[in-house]
């Protein structure tokens, strides 16, 4: 039980053991010794889990896993609980119901746990909200992006078409340079030949 959960686990566990063990004592019982030292066993393990939940809260609040706020809050309900089941001698059976305003109190605790869940949960919500715009501006410039690159890569397919195009150009004045060059040199020895005759 090194962790919060487990703590948390825990209590919630001997929580329940608690209520039972006060639906018990508030219904008339049969006074046999049986069910009373079977009750008192109840109430003795309860206890033992109680102090183990202590010393665990301790422990964990000197590893600096929980603050000491947290440490007080969940130690204000140990100790409600135990003011409930108060220690007693085995030999007597403790059927009274337990002290209403120690139950207050436990209830008082334990709304106060429950608000600061309520403003965690409205916390976690407001963080949602904001990843999750964040996430909708990602998206959106995901989208930009894409348009931009397809963009440039019909730009890029354009400028090559027309390099195509000037290259063909280019290799057909080319062409019509050697035609005219030859024809021309031709020309010229012809005009030699017919200057020597």
């Amino acid at each position: 039980m090194n962790t919060v959960s487990e703590w948390d686990d825990e209590y919630a566990r001997l929580s329940r053991a608690a209520a039972q063990l006060r639906s018990v004592s508030s219904h008339p019982m049969n006074n046999t010794s049986n069910s009373s030292t079977s009750y008192q066993q109840q109430v003795q393990s309860l206890q033992a889990g109680l102090v183990r939940l202590n010393s665990r809260l301790a422990l964990m609040q000197s590893s600096n896993q929980i603050t000491s706020d947290i440490a007080a809050q969940r130690r204000a309900l140990v100790d409600n609980m135990m003011k409930q089941f108060p220690s007693s001698n085995p030999a007597t059976v403790t059927n009274a119901p337990p002290n209403r305003s120690a139950m207050q109190m436990a209830l008082q605790t334990q709304d106060l746990l429950i608000d600061d869940l309520a403003k965690g949960v409205s916390n976690l919500k407001g963080q949602t909200k904001l990843i999750h715009e964040e996430a909708h501006l990602h998206n959106r410039l995901l989208d930009d992006i894409d348009n931009d690159v397809e963009a440039a890569r019909i730009g890029l397919e354009n400028e090559t078409a027309r390099a195509k195009k000037l290259t063909e150009q280019t290799r057909y004045e080319l062409c019509k340079l050697y035609i005219y060059i030859a024809a021309l040199s031709v020309l010229l020895f012809l005009l030699i030949l017919a200057g020597l005759s």
